[in-house]
């Protein structure tokens, strides 16, 4: 077998595929990128809709119960939690949540202090944290609604 008879590829073959590969690379880096924080994004969304229907869940058990003050315990779940108006206070809807969703594990939670400040969900792993996350703020008077507010700016 002589020098001339092995076949392989050139090097401009083989530029050729790399500067495609390098192409492919660039297009598809930023887009995953992209796609990491619309996910981020959407679990937050999603993660406000539990605290939606933990907080309405809690509601018909409140008003099922005839508890109505602030503060008033509800039996739900097999324990005793804590309302405020017909809704969760800060320490019971953490409880809620988790009993309705196995997805929090990528949230760090903080109940607020007292039902006047929000408790909130941040997604621990975002660029900006307090800015990927959701706020739960208990009714402050009887016959309001609890705030829930999902934040995907910093997602």
């Amino acid at each position: 077998m002589t020098v001339r008879d092995v076949r392989g590829f050139s090097v401009i073959e083989l530029v050729v595929v790399i500067t495609i590969l390098a192409i492919l690379a660039a297009v598809a880096i930023p887009k995953y990128a992209s796609f990491e924080a619309s996910s981020r994004s959407a679990a937050v969304n999603a993660l406000a809709a539990i605290v939606g229907s933990a907080a309405s869940t809690g509601r018909n058990a409140a008003v099922e119960q005839g508890i109505a003050g602030c503060p008033g315990a509800v039996t739900l779940l097999g324990q005793t939690l804590s309302f405020c108006y017909y809704y969760p206070d800060s320490s019971a809807i953490n409880a809620m949540v988790n009993a309705n969703s196995t997805d929090t594990a990528n949230f760090s939670f903080a109940a607020g202090a007292s039902n006047a400040v929000a408790s909130t969900w941040q997604f621990s792993s975002a660029s900006t944290p307090a800015a990927c996350a959701v706020s739960y703020t208990p009714p402050q008077a009887a016959g309001s609604s609890p705030a829930i507010v999902a934040m995907t700016s910093g997602c």
